[in-house]
């Protein structure tokens, strides 16, 4: 189902325009779709701000984890890029303060099509997003697990850029890759673009080897590299086959309780960093 959109209100009056945030990485694996889902879920709650959440990965993964059949949607994201339907239509309505503008198979064919734009092939989301700030407080976009044609449209709309990485051997090769693309995104595309943070996601503490990652991401990136880490947790696994965000999906799993603190923990430091609401139950503003 579709929502009629309106300007979103805090207090009684019109909030600032909202925040676009991308969450990006060259290597599948890294959680991307599982931190855009349950990190927006964290901030809705925390900032009590409208929240989107676009899925610009044509495996559609996003919008199946938040249980959405794509094969009966009638019109998905590439649609909207391309002009032939509104973002109005096609958002559907969640029940966990957030709503998803959802892909679907038919988003593989956009790249060749966006390749052939001669004027803009990387601002088309841009154009869809700009209209949605005055909507939503934060705007979360899964990309693809490649730098192509959608990702730099993903990077071309962003304000921040979320990198997650697997803490593992081989899980932060992507991190330099993308750092790298975020720099030429900024320098030619969108020169207001931030990193927001690195997140170390799926680590596992009695891991030698994943404490030797993650040690080694702080070493090389600072503070970049956000304090929080996500743990490995079946039950986030588990709440993706059940279509619903971590925070919404009860489980016995003693790691389950862990994972959503870091998610909240994550949302916070997002915040901070964005120098934006933190909802503390008090209306101030850190």
């Amino acid at each position: 189902m579709s929502v009629a959109l309106a300007p979103r209100e805090r207090r009684g009056e019109v909030s600032r325009v909202g925040m676009v945030i991308a969450v990006a990485v060259r290597k599948g694996g890294a959680g991307k779709t599982t931190t855009v889902c349950n990190l927006g879920v964290a901030v809705a709650r925390r900032t009590g701000e409208p929240v989107l959440l676009i899925d610009m990965d044509p495996q559609a993964n996003l919008t199946k984890h938040l249980g959405v059949d794509w094969r009966r949607l009638e019109k998905t994201v590439n649609q909207v890029l391309f002009g032939d339907a509104s973002a109005d239509e096609v958002i559907v309505a969640m029940p966990w303060g957030v709503d998803l503008l959802p892909a679907g198979i038919d988003l593989a064919a956009a790249e060749k099509v966006l390749l052939g734009d001669p004027i803009d092939p990387n601002g088309r989301l841009r154009e869809v997003t700009e209209p949605l700030r005055e909507r939503y407080g934060y705007i979360f976009i899964d990309c693809p697990p490649a730098l192509g044609v959608l990702t730099l449209n993903g990077l071309t709309a962003a304000d921040r850029v979320v990198v997650p990485f697997e803490a593992n051997a081989l899980g932060a090769e992507g991190v330099i890759e993308t750092l790298n693309m975020i720099g030429r995104v900024k320098k030619h595309l969108n020169p207001g673009l931030r990193v927001a943070g690195i997140l170390a996601n799926r680590f596992d503490g009695r891991l030698g080897l994943d404490r030797e990652v993650l040690e080694a991401a702080r070493e090389r990136f600072g503070s970049q590299v956000f304090r929080t880490v996500v743990r490995e947790a079946v039950s986030l696994q588990e709440a993706v086959g059940h279509g619903r965000p971590a925070a919404h999906y009860r489980s016995r799993n003693p790691g389950h309780r862990a994972a959503l603190d870091a998610y909240d923990a994550l949302a916070e430091e997002l915040l901070t960093e964005c120098g934006r609401w933190v909802d503390d139950g008090q209306g101030a503003e850190r």
